[in-house]
């Protein structure tokens, strides 16, 4: 991979929306490796406004500041290669910014790739060859690896799947001895979350946690201390994957959008559901069936490597490689 002083790679942030995500921490854990893979080049973390709503993502820990492309774009030359990721929910608002600014010059050289976190909020093809012309190039990194054999006609390569992995977020090895009787719940809407709520709370005693508005470092070490975990969102998420990274067990309903190959459908581990209706069913003797120390620790660690073989630092830091000697050398 060449490097250049010239040359910027900029993540792009909402002005105005300083969202408590996990798909903003896996924003910054590809901008820090993107940093450490090029020190020489410009890294940034970019937003486009007249008066951006706030400078800092602040619900973490980071040493990021975020810049402005109205203060930045006469840094960046005519020679100046210059790779611009922009999530996938974001695509359309970037474009009309871009055209707000009368910054045709600066999307001119640049290649765009869209960073594909979730399928299901991909713009529909029409919008994105709509604003194709702005570009040199569009490009598309994926979290999932499910949504590798979709194609898109607007793409200079096929998606590189990257997987995804969150910023400063260490896998734990923690001993059931440590965990408390507490379930963390996911704050998606789903019309049986009070039902299963009511079940843990009622009939086994398990304090149900849902997660709102916490900053990172408080959430990671609820993790550490809840033996149980569910997802009510998109299943392979970090109320459910997450949960294994810290030596916990989490719940989930499979979904083929997210969920990677390594998960058969036909013969899903104990903990994952074909419907939130199966899960409210079997729930409580499947956290009978665990909740023993070998039982449990044997399930947790054996589901953890199943998802470290499609998760993991390590993989995504490998894949963001291969995908810049793509888009740089290619």
């Amino acid at each position: 991979m060449s490097a250049g002083e010239n040359d910027f790679i900029l993540f792009f942030l909402h002005p105005h929306f300083n969202i408590r995500s996990g798909g903003i921490l896996s924003i910054y854990f590809l901008l820090e490796q993107t940093k450490s893979m090029f020190p020489t080049k410009n890294v940034y973390p970019v937003t486009i406004a007249k008066l951006p709503s706030y400078t800092k993502a602040d619900w973490f820990p980071n040493d990021y500041n975020i810049l402005n492309l109205y203060l930045i774009k006469n840094k960046i030359s005519k020679n100046s290669k210059v790779i611009v990721h922009v999530p996938e929910c974001y695509f359309e608002f970037f474009c009309q910014e871009i055209i707000n600014s009368n910054l045709f010059d600066f999307a001119s050289q640049v290649t765009l790739n869209i960073l594909n976190q979730n399928q299901s909020l991909m713009p529909v093809e029409a919008t994105v060859i709509k604003y194709k012309y702005l570009f040199n190039r569009i490009t598309m990194t994926l979290c999932f690896e499910a949504n590798t054999n979709i194609s898109y006609s607007y793409l200079a390569y096929p998606p590189f799947f990257i997987s995804s992995w969150f910023y400063n977020y260490p896998i734990d090895k923690l001993s059931f001895d440590t965990k408390e009787d507490i379930c963390i719940i996911s704050p998606d809407p789903n019309p049986l979350k009070g039902k299963v709520v009511e079940l843990l709370e009622k009939k086994l005693d398990i304090k149900c946690v849902e997660i709102r508005n916490m900053a990172f470092h408080d959430f990671q070490n609820i993790q550490r201390r809840a033996k149980w975990s569910i997802s009510f969102g998109e299943g392979f998420d970090n109320y459910f994957a997450g949960a294994f990274m810290k030596s916990g067990i989490g719940f989930s309903v499979y979904d083929p959008l997210f969920f990677p190959r390594e998960f058969n459908s036909n013969e899903l581990p104990q903990t994952v559901f074909t419907s939130y209706q199966e899960l409210l069913n079997n729930i409580e003797s499947r956290i009978k069936g665990l909740d023993c120390k070998d039982a449990y620790e044997n399930y947790a660690n054996n589901i953890q490597q199943l998802i470290l073989c499609h998760n993991s630092p390590e993989k995504v830091v490998k894949n963001l490689e291969g995908f810049y000697n793509m888009v740089i050398n290619g």
